[in-house]
């Protein structure tokens, strides 16, 4: 490409500028170069993770996780790392590299599920509901031990 510049550049102004035109366009190039990534996030018994976030770690660049757990992002480098989480499981970075395709397996995180707590209050009418209503009598409870 050298040589060719050399002969364009001694040439009259038309190629000067058609010179200066081709090497900007292949900087340009590299500049904006990004990389496909694809796979499939699934949990430690090979179901796929629904909605579960697929991050380029340092910048805004992320997708989410469909219905079969599948995911596709473009990543600025080879470099790029990838951060995968979901609620419920522990966070984990991949490195790109030159993969293509990264599945992953989230492993559960205990210590954060030990601490969600449920809590239920109030009145409504059975037909007025529509998530699960259980019943527990005082018997039953006091039954329990501490």
């Amino acid at each position: 490409m050298k040589e060719c510049c050399i002969l364009f550049w001694k040439g009259g102004t038309w190629r000067k500028a058609l010179c200066m035109l081709c090497i900007l366009g292949c900087c340009s190039l590299t500049a904006f170069a990004q990389k496909r990534v694809s796979g499939k996030v699934v949990d430690a018994g090979g179901e796929s993770v629904i909605g579960a976030n697929v991050m380029e770690k340092g910048t805004g660049n992320g997708s989410i996780t469909d219905v079969d757990g599948n995911f596709i992002l473009n990543v600025q480098s080879s470099n790029a790392v990838l951060q995968i989480s979901f609620i419920g499981y522990v966070t984990q970075e991949i490195a790109v590299g030159n993969q293509s395709v990264i599945n992953v397996t989230l492993l559960e995180d205990l210590q954060a599920l030990e601490e969600v707590v449920v809590v239920g209050y109030g009145t409504q009418k059975k037909v007025n509901l529509s998530g699960a209503v259980s019943t527990v009598s005082a018997k039953a409870l006091a039954n329990t031990g501490p």
